[in-house]
């Protein structure tokens, strides 16, 4: 074969050689030209000349000259039954071609030319956005401040880089090559000249628009896109394809000037006060208005949107419709007495959210909720997504077609924070889908002080939309209509397909990082460019006048009276007409309205419950379908727990979680528990669902409780702490009246989510009167696995909550309400079913976090049912019989499985004179019962043991209550391992 080969290798190069001095012959020989790339190897003198050469060989061999006859017969020539190495080329596309089909016959189009072609079309497709005019300061390109970019943009979109000489420019081609495949490809497409065809990929893809789709793997979205883009005209209801009345562009005029003079006022009333303004990036307010008013087309009815500090004021006044006078307000400082809550600490402005519902341009209402946010980006991406997933099985609306999240991103932050990455790595999984996201990059291409050399690696600041299939759409943020229309198309693209798209809004920002800030420091050739930039509105004003027909003075117009509007709210604040405490009032969720009381109206119910109300979760926990294959071992397990079931014994810490679940839902609470493998438990305690060994289908137990029952969803996550613990905090977010947990895989890698727990959990209630119900269940305790399998650092969650020793005694309902946050290490599964249910079962909502042992999940750490039926939480267990207490000499205080270990080590060794007072509850901390507890044993000295190392767990946070409980007069005695900066040991 290799021989074969050679053979004809040698016959190719003398064929080669001949051709170069061949004479046009009868036959027209269409003109040489040399090798290009895009050719293939036979195309040394012309693919054209070839062709023609072998169809008159075929006809009549000895037609044609020697060398290229013997070359034609060695190539058709075959041996065991191979295919001929020459195999006829045609002259032209025909229908037989399996994959470029022309709808028009009869134009002479060789294949190289066809090949040409494609290659031209794809890489304007694949290419054109690095080319597109989308910098409005046309600061070199960007290129200066992005190598990525310069080095992307080394490839060449001009004809003549693909093989085409200038005579080919005038030439009509047949580009229709495939049906259903959209744009130019499509078999719609009649034949066009060449130099037409390079226009309208000029237009399509280099202009102020510019698009990101052949990496993605789905051809439906491809040849959707490429329709709209490439052949607008066949596309009459899209976006692109949208002719602009005089009423539409007066609309984008006003919204582009009410956008621009809200900064102005702000800035001129208050110029050193920070507002993160939207100066220089005014036409997003344009741009997002347009794409929900498109999303209500679709039948959007809700908005959930989050962004950072960067135009927040302006998105709160124009999108969510806070009233300037109430903007106003905070900026001049609101009175204490127009505070709705004495003991809220409060937040900057630029951090705060708003719920409200507004009637549209178009006719349609829709609700539209900006979420509270802090300065950490991107930090509210998965608050989003869990919030908007909430109001979608709230509304039934499990693809997500009437509830649209919209996420806004720095350019700096969208490339550099791993929550990008997180949260949208949630978008395809199934029970954290939410139908796609519009995700809006406002990009001032630099971030605070560091230019795009400096904060990424990438080309674009969106790269990231190509490990998620997402289409990218830059556009110009200075050519208004253009990001009109690429903000409706990306409305168009979610509602069609249910996914994510991601526009790109380049723009710059006019002054610097905050308005106190110098940003020539840094970038002076930047800020030279942008201090000759005109303003937005004037460009567009100009525009309008030259173009569309509108009169400058109807504009000057619709500009004064959005000026005078402002300055009418200032107005009414200065004369102090303007109540911002009722504005905070209508700010209240309806949901949550029950839910904030105040002290005198806080409340705590009995956590008890009744054989009738257990007895449909025990039956549903019993039953599995009717041939259901379960694991042998399994078998053993849930036989065991449905003895312990009917005989009222033997509960396990999985049994009694159960059993809280189901009664809960039966009262109407949904649950929602996700994490890494919570399904089983990583524990294997839960086991909520369990698989057919024959088949891989599944059942959950307690969706199956009663027909009445709340939504029961039990869901393993991605391999991410911080951005599924923001997904359930935002779902706790829409109702009060879910329960939603999220479960550390070990408690040690709750510090992943540290950003969440800080910014939501445990301060959003203070800063933006936010409570939040979400629960953390962290597996917990020195099990001999090591530094990472050990501790969910109780200290961080203890400082932050604000409980200190100077605190009076307070009664149980008041320091839960007062609480930032509730810790708490159960110890038995009796206290854990009571704690779960004491959670929901109170008109107040405050964030839990629940550690548990890893070791005492099982027997011999038991409960009864009767304990469940009849007890309640006891943030305090003291168990030392009344006959045994006078003989007691010392009292130690436990935290957590500590206390197990230590009474078994009593009963082995027999010892009578100590008591052991487990801790169950550490935030709020019982100071009550403390100080009960040291009146019992006067005389006691006491202890303070736990597994942690001093400088961690929860003594250095208990010990002063303590000492004060017993007026300073007993020490505490530290009993632990030594102060040191890893948790545990390891092997």
């Amino acid at each position: 074969m290799m021989r074969r080969l050679a053979a004809r290798a040698r016959v190719a190069t003398v064929a080669m050689a001949a051709c170069v001095q061949l004479r046009s012959q009868a036959m027209q020989v269409p003109p040489r030209r040399p090798l290009h790339k895009f050719d293939n190897f036979l195309t040394g003198a012309s693919a054209n000349y070839f062709e023609a050469q072998y169809e008159a060989w075929k006809h009549d061999p000895a037609s044609v000259e020697e060398s290229l006859a013997e070359m034609f017969r060695a190539a058709e020539a075959t041996e065991n039954g191979e295919e001929p190495l020459f195999a006829q080329p045609p002259t032209r596309l025909v229908d037989e071609l399996s994959l470029y089909k022309p709808k028009k016959i009869g134009i002479a189009q060789t294949l190289q030319q066809s090949r040409r072609l494609i290659s031209l079309i794809q890489a304007h497709e694949r290419d054109g956005h690095l080319f597109a005019q989308l910098d409005p300061l046309k600061y070199e390109r960007g290129t200066r401040r992005n190598p990525a970019l310069k080095q992307a943009m080394r490839v060449n979109l001009h004809p003549n880089a693909f093989g085409f000489v200038e005579e080919d420019f005038d030439s009509t081609f047949c580009v229709g090559f495939h049906d259903g495949c959209g744009g130019l490809f499509d078999a719609n497409t009649g034949p066009m000249k060449l130099s037409d065809i390079y226009q309208r990929l000029k237009r399509a893809y280099t202009g102020t628009i510019g698009y990101e789709f052949m990496h993605i793997y789905d051809e439906k979205v491809c040849h959707w896109l490429r329709e709209r883009i490439e052949t607008p005209q066949r596309v009459p209801d899209s976006a692109l394809s949208t002719r602009y009345t005089a009423a539409d562009r007066k609309s984008m005029f006003e919204q582009l000037a009410s956008a621009a003079e809200f900064e102005l006022m702000l800035k001129t009333k208050f110029g050193t006060t920070k507002r993160f303004g939207s100066d220089g990036a005014e036409s997003f307010i344009v741009g997002l208005e347009a794409a929900i008013e498109r999303s209500t087309v679709h039948g959007v009815e809700d908005v959930v949107i989050g962004m950072a500090h960067r135009g927040r004021l302006s998105v709160l006044h124009h999108i969510c419709g806070k009233p300037y006078e109430a903007l106003l307000s905070e900026f001049k400082g609101v009175k204490e007495s127009d505070v709705l809550s004495a003991h809220d600490y409060g937040d900057v402005k630029y951090h705060r959210g708003m719920r409200s519902t507004r009637t549209l341009r178009n006719g349609k209402t829709c609700a539209v909720e900006l979420l509270n946010n802090p300065s950490h980006l991107e930090t509210v991406n998965p608050v989003v997504q869990g919030f908007a997933r909430a109001e979608q099985v709230a509304r039934g609306d499990e693809n997500g077609l009437r509830v649209l999240p919209i996420e806004v991103h720095g350019d700096a932050a969208a490339a550099g924070q791993g929550i990008v990455f997180e949260t949208m790595g949630l978008a395809s999984i199934g029970k954290f889908k939410t139908g796609g996201t519009i995700h809006v990059v406002v990009n001032n291409q630099v971030g605070f002080t560091t230019a795009p050399v400096d904060s990424r690696s990438s080309t674009h600041c969106t790269d990231v939309a190509r490990v998620f299939q997402c289409p990218v759409f830059h556009v110009n943020g200075d050519s208004v209509e253009d990001v009109h229309r690429v903000f409706q198309l990306a409305a168009d693209y979610r509602a069609t397909f249910g996914r994510s798209v991601i526009i790109d809004l380049v723009c710059y920002r006019r002054y610097g990082h905050n308005e106190a800030d110098t940003p020539s420091f840094t970038q002076p050739m930047l800020y030279k460019v942008i201090e000759k930039r005109r303003n937005i509105v004037q460009l567009y004003k100009e525009q309008l006048a030259e173009s569309s027909g509108l009169e400058s003075a109807e504009l000057d117009t619709i500009h004064k009276d959005v000026k005078s509007k402002f300055r009418k709210a200032w107005a009414v604040v200065e004369e102090g007409k303007y109540s911002y405490l009722d504005f905070q009032k209508q700010c209240v969720k309806p949901e949550w309205a029950d839910f904030m009381p105040e002290l005198e109206d806080a409340k705590m119910f009995p956590t008890t419950v009744n054989d009738a109300a257990l007895r449909p979760v025990i039956s549903a926990l019993k039953s599995l379908p009717q041939g259901f294959a379960l694991h042998k071992t399994l078998q053993g397990i849930m036989q065991k727990r449905a003895e312990s079931l009917d005989k009222g014994v033997g509960i396990e810490w999985g049994t009694a979680e159960a059993l809280a679940f189901g009664t809960l839902l039966q009262e109407g609470f949904p649950i929602r528990i996700s994490g890494q493998d919570v399904e089983r438990a990583t524990f294997s305690q839960r086991h909520a669902v369990v698989h057919d060994q024959n088949t891989d289908d599944t059942h959950t137990y307690l969706e199956n409780v009663s027909e009445e029952q709340a939504r029961f969803t039990v869901t393993n996550s991605s391999l991410s702490e911080y951005g599924v613990l923001g997904f359930e905090v935002g779902y706790a977010l829409r109702n009060p009246k879910n329960m939603n947990i999220w479960e550390a895989q070990f408690a040690d890698f709750a510090n992943g989510a540290q950003i969440m727990i800080d910014q939501f959990v445990t301060s959003s209630e203070s800063k933006w009167r936010q409570p939040s119900s979400v629960i953390l269940s962290m597996p917990h305790g020195n099990d001999g696995n090591g530094p990472e399998h050990s501790s969910g650092r109780i200290e961080r969650f203890l400082q932050a909550n604000t409980e200190t020793d100077e605190l009076p005694i307070m009664g149980e309902v008041e320091r839960h309400w007062r609480g930032t946050v509730e810790v708490a290490f159960p110890t038995t599964p009796k206290q854990y079913f009571h704690l779960l249910r004491r959670h929901m079962h109170r008109n107040f909502r405050k964030p839990l976090v629940i550690f548990f042992s890893k070791a005492w999940l099982r027997a011999p750490n038991v409960s009864t049912i009767e304990e469940l039926k009849t007890g309640r939480f006891e943030p305090l267990l003291d168990t030392t019989p009344e006959d045994k207490v006078a003989s007691v000499t010392r009292v130690v205080f436990t935290v957590g499985q500590v206390y197990h270990m230590l009474h078994a080590a009593i009963q082995e060794k027999n010892i009578s004179n100590v008591a052991l007072v487990r801790l169950e509850q550490l935030a709020p901390l019982p100071l009550q019962e403390i100080h009960d507890t040291l009146a019992r044993y006067p005389n006691a000295q006491l202890v303070f043991a736990q597994e942690e190392p001093k400088n961690m767990g929860s003594f250095n946070f208990i010990e002063p209550h303590i000492l004060r409980a017993g007026d300073f007069k007993r020490p505490v005695e530290f009993v632990g391992r030594l102060a040191g900066p890893s948790p545990a040991e390891g092997d």
